[in-house]
């Protein structure tokens, strides 16, 4: 369990228009939780444009909450989990997403990601087993 754990825990889960941003956050970190670890750094932020790179909304808690940390459909987001064994290793996967809406049998106004970041994921290095087969196929960009 890591990163692809936790990013694949947030694809592939919605989330109402009404929802705090840093709830998101808790999504990504179950696998390391459940494993007794934790990372130092928010799980996701907005990205910007002639301004900053790390902009509101935060996916993550450990940062002082910005006005404005709603997700809301159109805004372009990363993703990035990761594991610090420290002094030994580390490992941190960012993609970028954008917040779009989606189809559920409610018809309620509901959120989810389109993948923007377009790069594979080396999958061989990934012990699928300890994945189910929805978080195979959304880690292989195939979000159906």
């Amino acid at each position: 369990m890591g990163p692809t754990h936790a990013d694949s825990l947030i694809l592939s889960n919605f989330f109402s228009d009404d929802q705090d941003s840093t709830r998101l956050d808790t999504l990504a970190r179950q696998p390391l939780w459940q494993a007794g670890l934790d990372y130092k750094h928010r799980s996701g932020h907005g990205v910007g444009h002639f301004l900053k790179v790390h902009e509101s909304p935060d996916i993550g808690p450990r940062y002082e909450k910005e006005p404005g940390s709603w997700l809301k459909e159109g805004m372009t987001v990363t993703i990035n989990p990761g594991y610090y064994n420290e002094g030994k290793w580390g490992i941190r996967i960012k993609n970028t997403y954008e917040v779009a809406n989606e189809t559920v049998p409610s018809g309620e106004h509901f959120l989810g990601f389109e993948a923007l970041t377009l790069v594979p994921i080396q999958t061989n290095l990934i012990d699928k087993k300890a994945l189910t087969d929805k978080e195979v196929r959304i880690l292989l960009l195939d979000l159906s």
